[in-house]
């Protein structure tokens, strides 16, 4: 249940809803478990049209969010401590593309657990 709650609450809407989930603290005594069956869930992730009901996702909604996103993600990938586990592919060839992404960080007052990125981006 709790791995069906991170993905719906992160990755519906791509993340841009008021009740998104954008970090979640998981204890290290079930993180190997939820970790596994999280990005199990996660490349399961269908991202396309929102047209086509089979997906899941679509892009984000307007360059000004796509930027901001992106800028997280490369942040995340620049900095030690903070891992991507899965995703943190952006794409504004035909819309604005972010893939569900989940970023690790070993602190929990890092950037991207403090502040709101309101994207497809959850970091635990």
């Amino acid at each position: 249940m709790l791995v069906a709650a991170l993905v719906r609450g992160s990755y519906e809407f791509q993340g841009q809803k008021c009740s998104v989930t954008l970090r979640a603290y998981i204890p290290d005594s079930i993180w190997p478990i939820v970790k596994e069956r999280l990005l199990t869930n996660v490349v399961e992730v269908k991202m396309g049209d929102v047209a086509d009901f089979a997906d899941f996702m679509g892009g984000v909604i307007d360059q000004n969010a796509f930027a901001s996103i992106s800028a997280c993600i490369e942040y995340a990938k620049s900095r030690s401590g903070l891992d991507i586990l899965v995703g943190g592919g952006c794409d504004d060839s035909t819309g604005y593309f972010i893939d569900p992404t989940i970023v690790e960080s070993g602190d929990p007052k890092s950037k991207l657990m403090a502040e709101e990125i309101f994207g497809p981006v959850l970091t635990v």
